[in-house]
């Protein structure tokens, strides 16, 4: 199974302002805040899928959650 958060196995958020909500409670590996901004939709060949990137305030830590 690919890790929760990836294209092939995404976040199941009830919407874009679920998405927003979920997005706004994450904290980073050494538990900091992070910011997000959305990279655009995406198929996984099945469904549109919102991409967001994640980072930290620093940029030691950045990845992008479907």
């Amino acid at each position: 199974m690919s890790d929760v958060g990836s294209i092939e196995n995404p976040i199941k958020c009830d919407g874009p302002s679920g998405e927003r909500r979920y997005l706004a409670q994450l904290l980073g590996p050494d538990k900091q805040f992070l910011t997000f901004h959305r990279e655009g939709s995406f198929s996984n060949g099945e469904k549109m899928l919102d991409g967001y990137r994640v980072s930290s305030l620093d940029g030691r830590f950045e990845h992008v959650l479907y």
